[in-house]
């Protein structure tokens, strides 16, 4: 007969400088995650995020079908919906951008446009380089 044994993983505190929510403003950072970290019979969980000036950096998510990265980018888009800034979402299959509508306030929906490629009978012209200054042309 096999007996139960309780099993503690010991795991290493979050790093202090990881964006955790009370610790940054909550418009300077896009939180995605809890922690799970573990101490004795003390569990705390830490909701952490990206910082929004890295996100302005490259941000490269990468995993196999059906492990959540779409919902991540997803996640991102609200958060930054919610604190009315701006963005471009490309979404190839069309599926994600239908979830994304939904959480676009009443207010914001002119300020929306969609472009979408397949349409042969209006093809949009569009150059994400054009009117774009020096000091930003790195960032696209």
């Amino acid at each position: 007969m096999e007996e139960n044994k309780v099993r503690i993983i010991k795991l290493a505190p979050p790093p202090p400088e990881l964006p955790t929510l009370g610790k940054v403003n909550p418009a300077a950072a896009s939180f995605i995650g809890r922690t799970n970290y573990v101490i004795a019979l003390e569990e705390k969980k830490y909701v952490f995020g990206i910082k929004r000036d890295d996100r302005r950096r490259h941000l490269y998510i990468v995993g196999k079908s059906g492990v959540g990265k779409s919902k991540l980018l997803e996640l991102l888009v609200r958060q930054d919906i919610a604190f009315g800034h701006g963005l471009c979402f490309m979404d190839p299959h069309g599926d994600v951008i239908e979830e994304i509508l939904k959480f676009v306030p009443e207010e914001r929906m002119n300020d929306v446009v969609i472009i979408d490629p397949s349409d042969v009978n209006y093809p949009v012209s569009f150059n994400p380089l054009a009117n774009v200054g020096p000091a930003f042309k790195h960032q696209l």
